[in-house]
């Protein structure tokens, strides 16, 4: 999972949290950092894209999720 556009902390950690609260996410552990972005690797039990589509209807902030294979992109977008 890597998270693009970063700006605040509050706003990533809120996305983290999330993760870390649902069921089918066992871990989540940061695997690299470059600029704005931040990628982790999640270890679940389940569908990643049930997971995105929960983590979509929080409404941390607006963001585009896309997943692909076992990958999964969450770009902020900045106004």
């Amino acid at each position: 999972l890597c998270i693009e556009g970063i700006r605040d902390y509050v706003t990533y950690q809120a996305f983290i949290n999330s993760l870390r609260s649902m069921d089918s996410v066992v871990s989540v552990d940061i695997s690299g950092i470059s600029g704005h972005t931040i990628c982790h690797t999640v270890k679940i039990k389940g569908s990643l894209f049930d997971i995105m589509d929960n983590l979509k209807r929080e409404q941390i902030t607006k963001a585009d999720i896309l997943v692909e294979d076992e990958t999964a992109y969450i770009r902020i977008i900045n106004r």
